[in-house]
């Protein structure tokens, strides 16, 4: 996988958990600046733990985090 799948999956959860978490501190009736101030430091923090978590599956055993490319399961590979 490249640079630019990994920062992919790197935005893709960050908009996701700031989205969440933001929305969620909206309807506890919390100010939108300190909702998103939350949502921006602990989205950043989660799909940074995301992505390097990822990456470290990734090189540890790559037949189980990608597919192969004949579409057959990992051990016949």
């Amino acid at each position: 996988m490249t640079g630019k799948d990994w920062f992919s999956r790197f935005l893709c959860a960050f908009a996701v958990s700031f989205v969440v978490l933001c929305m969620v501190h909206l309807f506890r009736g919390r100010q939108l600046v300190l909702s998103v101030s939350y949502g921006l430091v602990w989205g950043l923090l989660t799909a940074s733990l995301f992505t390097v978590i990822g990456y470290t599956k990734y090189r540890r055993c790559r037949a189980c985090v990608t597919r192969p490319p004949s579409g057959g399961s990992p051990a016949e590979s």
